[in-house]
């Protein structure tokens, strides 16, 4: 048993602990390639939590996706 709440749940609440991590240039260097390690090592997430979060924003048009990253919109 876990903590965490149901997937659709912690969507929002996963969202708002990636932004932070985009820094002063609004640019975090992880996307959907990016290893499960690297994306725990940064951000302290599993990829599936981080994809779930990253479409969140995604739809909610607060982010752009790059090949090398996501970007912040402004």
């Amino acid at each position: 048993l876990g903590i965490r709440q149901k997937a659709h749940l912690q969507m929002s609440e996963d969202a708002d602990k990636v932004l932070p991590f985009a820094g002063k240039e609004g640019f975090l260097p992880l996307h959907d390639k990016s290893s499960p390690e690297q994306i725990r090592e940064t951000i302290g997430m599993s990829k599936n939590e981080f994809k779930r979060a990253i479409g969140h924003l995604y739809k909610e048009h607060l982010i752009t996706l790059e090949s090398d990253g996501i970007r912040l919109k402004k």
